[in-house]
């Protein structure tokens, strides 16, 4: 069970807010995940660990007061007003999808494989290019899939094509990894945006569930700034924060918690232009708040089931794992 230890206050110029202490329990027992009893413990952890999110958001609702935000004018329905902000622009929507080695097969090899998904609205021409890549079972599936995408993404830097990464570009879960993976990633995303900053390529990383803390650390908070941000209004989005040449910002489209977007520091100088072909982006996809380049790219970019069967069928094991058959029983 989670549970507020205790709250501080702590000033940030004239204002003053909470520093929140929380400790959360493992919710460790003795029953399988899915019997009634580990479904119920499950359900009760998320309920409690929600509440306890909302009662630090509803401390900390003075931080949304202080983040200036602005708010995005669609007239006409929202399809159509996409429609039209978008006629004539190229959008190239990147996003991949992996294949760990198969070492129940005895296959020790992974593979990642990227999609581009390009349309040129308005005139009805779509492309979709792929980027593929065989990965030793001693090398990290998940970098490589990481340097593949910001790769296909500067291939695609052309000055006039708007990019769209499912994504981040400061993956907050590097740095708990090795100095030499994580180095891999920084470097993969700092030239991508180099190079689209170089080109004036504008680029947007958007995630759609964000956990970043960013603006809850700097006002001296442990929560999500989604949560802090929760009570936007729909169709708006907030000032930009830069930090060296890359920002960020939290744009809300549909009744959902607020997405993050990070893009190059140049962007800011057409800022608002920028946010309302990414709103338009998300508009003309199937839930309002998610870029119909990247539904596409996501589509073409997954490895089915089936895919990987064929894989395996195809290169064969060179033994299997008993211990992969003993749970098949």
């Amino acid at each position: 069970m989670c549970g507020l230890a205790g709250i501080e206050l702590k000033a940030y110029g004239i204002l003053i807010f909470p520093v929140l202490k929380f400790e959360v329990m493992s919710g460790e027992f003795e029953s399988r995940l899915s019997s009634p009893d580990g479904v119920a413990k499950f359900r009760n952890f998320v309920k409690e660990f929600e509440s306890e999110l909302m009662e630090k958001k509803n401390v900390c609702s003075d931080i949304l007061s202080t983040i200036k935000l602005k708010k995005l004018k669609v007239c006409d329905g929202r399809r159509r007003w996409a429609i039209r902000v978008l006629k004539g622009i190229s959008a190239v929507g990147v996003d991949g999808s992996q294949i760990q080695p198969l070492r129940e097969f005895g296959i020790p090899a992974g593979a990642v494989q990227v999609a581009a998904f390009k349309v040129e609205h308005g005139s009805g021409n779509w492309d979709v290019s792929y980027m593929s890549r065989i990965v030793r079972l001693e090398e990290n599936v998940d970098a490589t899939r990481y340097a593949l995408e910001m790769d296909v993404l500067r291939r695609n830097a052309d000055g006039r094509s708007y990019l769209f990464y499912d994504g981040s570009f400061t993956p907050t879960f590097v740095r708990e990894m090795a100095r030499e993976i994580r180095s891999r990633y920084e470097k993969a995303a700092m030239d991508t945006v180099k190079k689209c900053s170089e080109t004036e390529t504008p680029l947007f990383g958007y995630t759609d569930r964000s956990y970043s803390r960013d603006i809850a650390k700097a006002h001296g908070v442990n929560i999500y700034d989604s949560f802090i941000l929760s009570e936007m209004d729909v169709m708006s989005y907030t000032e930009p924060f830069c930090s060296g040449e890359i920002c960020y910002c939290y744009v809300r489209f549909s009744p959902s918690l607020p997405s993050r977007v990070e893009f190059p520091e140049w962007m800011r100088r057409k800022f608002d232009q920028f946010i309302r072909v990414l709103c338009a982006e998300c508009m003309l996809g199937s839930t309002f708040s998610y870029p119909y380049v990247l539904e596409r790219a996501h589509s073409y970019a997954a490895v089915s089931e089936r895919e990987r069967r064929l894989i395996v069928e195809a290169v064969g094991g060179i033994s299997l794992s008993f211990k992969w058959v003993s749970k098949l029983g």
